[in-house]
């Protein structure tokens, strides 16, 4: 399984349009590929690092935790945030 990302893509005042194109494009030489193996642990800031898993392959699913830090309790996702984190909402 390979696991590709480049860090510090974007940040809070700058979308970089263009350095995302650059990358969905296969264009950009600092993105960073690791190849890992099943139960691998990877941990990464993902709001600032964009991020691709190659897909599951085989009979086995894979498992995806997620944990997140805010700056009080009892936060939870909209609907919304959780399809654009997620891809799906509960």
């Amino acid at each position: 399984m390979e696991i590709s990302s480049i860090s510090d893509l974007r940040t809070e005042d700058n979308p970089n349009y263009d350095g995302v194109a650059k990358l969905l494009r296969g264009q950009d030489p600092d993105v960073k590929t690791l190849e890992v193996s099943a139960g691998t642990l990877n941990v990464f800031r993902g709001k600032n690092t964009a991020h691709k898993v190659s897909t599951v392959r085989g009979n086995k699913e894979r498992l995806i935790a997620v944990f997140s830090y805010f700056d009080r309790p009892g936060v939870v996702f909209s609907k919304e945030d959780q399809m654009g984190f997620y891809g799906r909402s509960a």
